[in-house]
C-alpha cells in the first residue's frame, strides 16, 4: 500500500529525508491509465480490482459513503466518538450493514470486506477468515 500512496496519495510532511503519504481518495484512482500504472506499482491482478471501485466510490457514492459505514465508537482521525452504544449503528446491525454495502463492490468478498470492517471501520465484531484458514480449521475439529 505505501506504493499507492505514494504515486496517488496527498502529501502530508516530511521528517529528515523521509517523506509521508496520506492514503488517496477514491477519485485520484479514477483516471486514464491508473490500472496499467497500479500493474506496474506490482499490484497484478488486484490493479483491476482497486481502480474498479476506485471508480465506483467516487462516481456512484455519495461523498464521505466509506466513512458512514465507521463504527460510531471508532471515528476516524480528529473526529469525536459517539456514546458506546448510542445510536442504531452502535450495535452488531451497524457492523453487518458496512459488511453487505462492502460486498456490493468489484473484486470485494466476505474476507475483504470483514478485513475493512475490522482493520479500517472499527468493527471488532468482524473477524476475517481465509477460505483455505476455514477449511483447516473445520478439518482440524472433525
Amino acid at each position: 500500500m505505501e506504493k499507492l500512496c505514494i504515486n496517488y496519495g496527498p502529501f502530508i510532511g516530511q521528517l529528515g529525508d523521509q517523506k509521508y503519504y496520506d492514503f488517496p481518495e477514491p477519485s485520484a484512482l479514477t483516471g486514464t491509465g491508473v490500472e496499467s500504472h497500479l500493474r506496474e506499482l506490482g499490484f497484478g491482478y488486484r490493479a483491476k480490482y482497486i481502480y474498479q471501485t476506485a471508480k465506483i466510490v467516487a462516481n456512484q457514492r455519495e461523498p464521505g459513503w466509506l466513512n458512514s459505514l465507521r463504527n460510531p465508537e471508532k471515528p476516524a482521525f480528529n473526529e469525536k466518538p459517539a456514546t458506546p452504544g448510542s445510536g442504531a449503528k452502535g450495535d452488531k446491525s451497524g457492523y453487518r450493514e458496512a459488511h453487505e454495502q462492502l460486498l456490493t463492490l468489484q473484486g470485494v468478498g466476505p474476507k475483504v470486506a470483514d478485513c475493512v470492517c475490522l482493520m479500517g471501520l472499527g468493527w471488532g465484531e468482524s473477524v476475517p477468515v481465509d477460505t483455505h484458514g476455514k477449511s483447516q480449521y473445520l478439518i482440524s475439529t472433525v
